[in-house]
């Protein structure tokens, strides 16, 4: 992890990709992008649980859209 001013910059490692196929089998039933579970996982592994999205993906996982239209 990398941290500027106003950025954290978090590369995917095995842990991450570990968790983030648990996220695919977990939720097979949506149409969730490898890109979505790295999210997701690194966003679990850092205590996030607020995104501001337009993906109902988010919501499904469990998250909490900071944008009132999901």
């Amino acid at each position: 992890m990398q941290e500027e001013e106003f950025l954290i910059i978090v590369w995917s490692d095995k842990h991450i990709e570990n968790k983030s196929f648990s996220y695919l089998q977990k939720y097979n039933d949506h149409d969730l992008s490898f890109a979505d579970a790295v999210s997701f996982a690194i966003m679990d592994e850092m205590g996030i649980k607020e995104a501001f999205t337009f993906d109902r993906h988010f919501v499904i996982t469990g998250f909490l859209p900071l944008n009132p239209l999901l």
